[in-house]
């Protein structure tokens, strides 16, 4: 299915706010996450569920963490509200763009160890359980949490130090171990490795002139939100009620759509605007 046709029908120019690296739905502010693969890592697809599942599970821990007496500063509370939409059903930016990211590097770390054949065995997930039952108050207390969250929580706990462990064994005697931030470096790399994998996502405001699109750039480079001048000047449904979010797709549909290379786009940058006829956005 083209994801580009659906939307982009209107004849104007485009304004576009581009989201690259993972931040596949980082673009939108509210809106539901879109059927095509989230995130491609070395072959094996992330979806856009798993996404919708992982800050499911994330919502549902931050509620029951707050129920529990545990947000004594709001952090949980503000953590919770990062990941809601505006409206029903959506998933809220900072909370999706977190819940890939947190996919993909457990991807990664998995393929990475699977590779060295050193994938955490049993004994080391329940190893990690336990001292989470144990912080919890015992394995009942534990249990009352989301059973996703908790299970991906060991599992990526379990790999992490799987990695750590990796890690340690290939220095030697004489050289320090790796530091938290060296080990973060090389997961960083690691991650990095996928980037070209991953699609490129936007947010645009869509007008009928150049001048309104001009205009528009100077409101947001003049310090207002893109999210707020998109909903008041854009003309392309749904991104009116998305501030601007469009859909994410891969760089080529993106090239033929706009007439414009945004390969390495960095996260957040500010371009156009592009010419826009039937397949522009």
């Amino acid at each position: 299915m083209d994801l580009l046709r659906p939307s982009l029908r209107r004849r104007g120019l485009a304004l576009v706010g581009a989201a690259s690296l993972a931040l596949v739905v980082a673009g939108c502010s509210g809106s539901a996450v879109g059927p095509s693969p989230a995130a491609t890592v070395n072959g094996a697809d992330i979806s856009a569920d798993d996404v919708e599942e992982l800050v499911a599970a994330n919502q549902a821990f931050y509620e029951q963490a707050i129920e529990n007496g545990l947000d004594t500063n709001g952090e949980l509370a503000a953590a919770l509200e990062e990941t809601q939409g505006v409206a029903p059903g959506t998933v809220g930016r900072q909370g999706a763009s977190d819940a890939l990211n947190s996919l993909i590097v457990t991807e990664v770390l998995h393929q990475e160890l699977e590779e060295l054949d050193a994938l955490p065995d049993e004994s080391l997930e329940d190893e990690v359980r336990a001292e989470l039952e144990t912080q919890a108050g015992g394995a009942e207390a534990l249990a009352e949490y989301d059973e996703d969250f908790i299970d991906f929580t060991v599992r990526t706990d379990a790999l992490q130090r799987a990695y750590r462990d990796v890690l340690a064994a290939e220095q030697t005697a004489d050289i320090e171990p790796l530091s938290d931030e060296e080990r973060e470096a090389r997961i960083l790399e690691l991650y990095e490795s996928v980037k070209a994998e991953r699609p490129l996502c936007l947010n645009i405001i869509l007008v009928t002139a150049e001048a309104d699109a001009q205009a528009a750039l100077e409101r947001i480079r003049g310090g207002e939100a893109f999210d707020d001048v998109a909903a008041e000047v854009t003309i392309a449904p749904p991104s009116t009620t998305d501030g601007g979010y469009l859909y994410c797709s891969d760089y080529e549909q993106v090239t033929a759509a706009f007439g414009a290379d945004l390969q390495g786009t960095p996260v957040g940058e500010l371009v156009g605007p592009f010419s826009a006829d039937d397949g522009t956005g």
